[in-house]
């Protein structure tokens, strides 16, 4: 095995260590999954992100689990969404068109999928009330959404149960309706979560953050 010498000088003389490389390349080889990434993003840039993961039986870990190179992270916002774009199986993204610093993070496979309730239309919106059960009322009105109620012990820790939001207009997605009336002031980085099994009609289950 190749071993590499540092030479550190005390006061008691010099010390030679010998370092395996293994040691050396420790941090090059840490790895985030791709939801604490993305708070480091949003903090660095100022801005704020929704995702939206698919699951199959066969593989029920979602996008946001995914890992990412921690020595291969980007300067600046474009680069690190680029990258993710390049390393990530099934990763796009949107940019909010009434907001641009709320970025949607999309499984590709959901954008190609028969009546996925996010990307569907709805015509009138008329809500008032508590921010988590805006899906369950999405929901009852024909879309295949509700809210998640099923958390694990870390996720529910930073579940919005709180705020109170006010949303109404006419021929709004329904990713927009969801997104588009959160106050932005003192929230963390991910806005809300939607997970949906593939396959047709499949309802999108999504929970809010508040940290």
């Amino acid at each position: 095995m190749i071993v590499y010498k540092a030479i550190i000088i005390t006061l008691l003389g010099i010390v030679i260590l010998n370092i395996p490389p293994a040691e050396i390349k420790e941090n090059e080889n840490m790895k985030d999954p791709l939801l604490f990434h993305l708070y480091k993003i949003g903090n660095l840039h100022n801005c704020y992100f929704t995702i939206e993961s698919a699951w199959t039986d066969e593989n029920p870990k979602s996008l946001e689990y995914s890992e990412i190179n921690v020595s291969e992270e980007k300067d600046g916002l474009q680069s690190n969404l680029s990258y993710l774009q390049q390393t990530l199986p099934n990763f796009t993204y949107l940019i909010n068109e009434s907001n641009n610093r709320i970025i949607h993070i999309v499984d590709t496979r959901l954008l190609k999928q028969k009546n996925y309730g996010l990307t569907m239309v709805m015509k009138n919106v008329d809500f008032s009330g508590l921010l988590w059960q805006l899906p369950d009322y999405i929901g009852k009105q024909g879309f295949p959404v509700i809210k998640e109620t099923v958390f694990g012990t870390v996720e529910g820790a930073g579940v919005d149960f709180t705020t109170v939001v006010k949303v109404t207009g006419d021929n709004l997605q329904v990713r927009d309706v969801l997104s588009n009336y959160i106050p932005l002031d003192e929230r963390g980085r991910i806005l809300w979560i939607a997970r949906t099994k593939l396959g047709n009609g499949e309802s999108s289950r999504v929970f809010f953050k508040m940290k």
